[in-house]
Order: C-alpha cells, then structure tokens, then sequence
C-alpha cells in the first residue's frame, strides 16, 4: 500500500515493543531458517547479538547495525519470492501483534490519517503485516534483490539505524502532516519529535530524561492491554500544528 495522496496527514509507527511484543527477528529468524533450512552458523549469529544486547555488552545502536548485516547473510542466495512466501505465512501465523493494532489504524484512516511503519525489522516481513492492518507504507531494513531474484549479502536500507530513521522522518515532514506518532523507546525519538501527538507505549519509561527534555506536547503512555482508542483519537484532533514550528 502507499498513502491515498501525496500530501495525506501520517501516524508514524515504531514496530518492535510498538505495534507488536518483543523483537520479531527472534522469532521470524528460527521460523525462516525452518522454512528454508538456512545454515545453523549463520541463525546462531542473531542469538549471539541479542544475547550480548541482553548483558549489556553491546548498545542498541551496535545491534542494530549488527542485525541488519546478519540478516543480510542470512538471506545471501535465497530466492527473493522465497523468502516473501514464507514472510505471509509469518505474519498469517504470528499472534504477537497488539489487540490494538488493526482498530487504530482503522480509526486514524477514517480520520484520513495514514498509518506508516518505521522500523528495524525486514520490509518483506512488515509488508506482509501490513497488507493485513491497512497500514499504507513501510520503512524497513531492506536486502539487495539481486537481478537473479536472489538476495544479495548486501543492506540497502536500514530504518532501524538512526541516522537513517532520521533522514526517512525528515523526508516525510517535508510532505505531510505528522498528526501522531508512537514508539516505545528513546530510539524512537525522530518519529516523535516531529509530531503532532506523541505516545509511548509503556515499554518504556516516559521519565526517561531524553524523552522528557523533548519540545513540543506531551508525551502520553499507554498500556498496551488497555488501549483506550477514543483518548488517543481525541489527543490527535486536539493537537495542535506543532511540526510545522519546527
């Protein structure tokens, strides 16, 4: 899907801890790696990275970065197609995304609000997800699909970094509205510096001194198991223009 117009008001989205528990490489990699009988060596690498992110051993930033030439790896050689398949029956199966997720995205979009994922994790993945929760367009970690319909061990994109997360958010402004935004980290803080409305859901602290210290409206918390949508629709109609202050 892409937005209804060029010019459509957006809700930016985080993915992971966001929209869906947890971080989905742990468990779309074992059920890749099933699929295809990818190499253990190489699914053995994303347990070690988590494992170091876990103990402190690594930053977010360095997991990130890691993960994506991992999975870049991973996939070296298997058929694009392939590998898409086996993403829509991930996403057909997975029972991890929030009750919430498809109700809001249906109510921002009766709103005219378009729902973009901005995000870490594969787009093959995401894509997938997305066609099933009306979300319109996605930015993810990307892999070079060679002109053979193979993967190449080669990132394109990684939203997940930064640098990159920041330059996307940027490019967006500069063509729609940012009525909202929600994450669920202090690495989500270029979707929600942006915009309108800002909500974190609570997987994180919202005392955070990197979340506080942001300018603009209020960051609200929300529990993931208790959504209440009409406050989240009322917050974004009441918010004011604050992205075009910036």
């Amino acid at each position: 899907m892409s937005p209804r117009n060029a010019n459509a008001d957006v809700c930016l989205c985080d993915w992971d801890g966001t929209l869906r528990k947890g971080f989905m490489f742990q468990t779309w990699i074992p059920f890749l790696a099933k699929a295809l009988s990818l190499p253990d060596q190489r699914v053995s690498a994303f347990h070690t990275l988590f494992d170091d992110f876990k103990h402190h051993r690594i930053s977010y930033e360095n997991l990130v970065d890691g993960v994506a030439i991992a999975y870049a790896e991973l996939v070296a050689g298997a058929s694009c197609a392939d590998v898409r398949s086996v993403a829509r029956r991930f996403a057909e199966r997975d029972q991890a995304v929030f009750p919430f997720v498809k109700s809001l995205v249906a109510r921002l979009a009766a709103h005219g609000i378009d729902t973009i994922i901005v995000s870490g994790s594969p787009s093959d993945v995401l894509e997938a997800f997305a066609e099933s929760l009306g979300v319109r367009k996605v930015f993810a970690l990307r892999i070079i699909c060679d002109d053979d319909g193979t993967y190449a061990a080669r990132v394109q994109k990684n939203y997940g970094n930064y640098a990159e997360k920041l330059s996307c958010v940027m490019q967006l402004k500069e063509r729609h509205a940012i009525k909202a935004a929600f994450g669920d980290s202090t690495a989500d803080i270029p979707l929600l510096a942006v915009a309108d409305a800002r909500f974190i859901v609570r997987n994180a602290s919202v005392e955070d001194p990197a979340l506080t210290e942001l300018r603009g409206p209020p960051i609200r918390s929300l529990d993931p198991d208790n959504i209440d949508l009409d406050f989240i629709i009322g917050e974004i109609s009441n918010s004011r223009n604050f992205a075009d202050q910036i």
